[in-house]
Parts: structure tokens; sequence; C-alpha cells
């Protein structure tokens, strides 16, 4: 597992990666754009532009993230091995497609 998010305290890799990831379950996305791919019987991956409610001076913003996720299944299930999100992000003019 191997997660990398966009501060140094938010990445984590084998059972630091998989700690991280489970303490953001809490955490509620709203996607706005996805993106998804692979064979569809032993890897994939999910591209999407999400975004969560967070507290900001006095008020509720939409705090805006890019996220992609890749994962792999083996014989009983489909496991996630990797996990990257950020805010740096191109404008949405530049993605067909994509709503901001």
């Amino acid at each position: 597992m191997i997660v990398l998010g966009s501060a140094a305290g938010e990445r984590g890799l084998g059972a630091d990666g998989a700690k991280l990831l489970g303490s953001w379950k809490k955490l509620a996305f709203t996607p706005a754009w996805t993106r998804a791919g692979g064979d569809g019987k032993t890897w994939a991956w999910l591209a999407a532009r999400v975004s969560r409610k967070a507290k900001g001076k006095g008020r509720t913003v939409d705090e805006p993230y890019w996220a992609l996720v890749l994962a792999l299944r083996d014989a009983k299930d489909w496991e996630i091995v990797s996990v990257h999100y950020g805010q740096s992000r191109p404008m949405p003019d530049d993605l067909p497609g994509c709503v901001q």
C-alpha cells in the first residue's frame, strides 16, 4: 500500500499507508467527475474530481481534490494498492467532460 497526500503527514507505505487510508473512512467526498479503467479482472484504476465540506472562516466551503486509486484483485477480492490525492489541479476547461 502506498498513500501519497498533499502534505508530509498524509503519506504512508505498507501498514502505515493502510492505517492512514483507514483514518479517512469518516470523510465524505462528493464526486464531480470520474473515469475508470483496467481489465476488470485483475487490475483497475479510478481517477476522480471530488470535493468535501470543510469549515473555513465561519462558513462551510467545498474543498476540491483530484484523486487516483489503483487496485489489484487476487483470488478472493479487490485490494487498494495505491492512493494519491492532491489539491493542485488543472482548470476544468483543460479537461473535456470535467465539471467544477
